[in-house]
């Protein structure tokens, strides 16, 4: 970023004009090209955008009652953020989340808030790494409405805790007849990370995160 001295023949500017944004960054003066957000337009991105919009038109087919049981479900239940700070949602959000969970994994989608409890998280998550081929292993479930939903990041220095955000979704296994998924193949060495969690394909009710890591080498 280039350094300006009496931008505009002021001491300081700070705004856009034709293009050019100028501001001020640790006490020194900056300007910069103007450049708009990109909307990349992705098949992930667009399959996301249709379902939170499919989530949406379904919540304006409910009945009173059906809306009003979510709002009640949305009074008695709270949920984690990624910091592991509680967060309290609408009867809509918790909708719209289940909908959208269902859907993700297989499921027709939800019209009645949930009556049972969120699966347990995967237990006894492990990684292997063939040159590069990873592969995930857990404990099976005797639920067949269970899915298994994994992130993963990309090869990164050993020295980096990866967190949820900087993982991308990559795949359901089959929770309740395999025991192993293949995860993806990488061709960098690193660190890869990966982040599970169980959904009720039928409640769009989900466990919480639980990760793993590989140290992946290329022969």
């Amino acid at each position: 970023m280039p350094k300006v001295f009496r931008p505009l023949f002021s001491d300081q500017a700070r705004g856009g004009f034709q293009g050019v944004v100028f501001n001020t960054w640790r006490g020194i003066n900056t300007v910069k090209k103007n450049t708009s957000p990109s909307n990349q337009q992705t098949t992930a991105r667009i399959l996301a955008r249709t379902r939170l919009i499919d989530a949406s038109k379904a919540w304006k087919n409910l009945t009173d009652v059906q809306r009003d049981g979510w709002r009640t479900f949305a009074n008695e239940h709270t949920e984690l953020d990624w910091t592991g700070a509680m967060l309290k949602k609408t009867g809509f959000d918790w909708f719209v989340s289940c909908y959208v969970n269902s859907v993700r994994c297989g499921g027709t989608g939800v019209t009645t808030a949930p009556t049972s409890g969120a699966p347990s998280a995967p237990a006894d998550l492990t990684l292997t790494s063939n040159n590069g081929v990873i592969t995930a292993a857990y404990t099976l479930t005797s639920n067949a409405n269970y899915a298994l939903q994994i992130w993963s990041t990309a090869p990164m220095s050993k020295g980096i805790n990866a967190v949820k955000e900087m993982a991308k979704w990559d795949k359901n296994a089959t929770y309740a007849t395999a025991s192993t998924q293949s995860v993806k193949t990488v061709t960098a060495e690193g660190r890869v990370t990966v982040f599970a969690k169980a959904t009720d394909k039928v409640t769009g009710m989900t466990s919480g995160f639980v990760k793993a890591y590989v140290d992946v080498t290329i022969s």
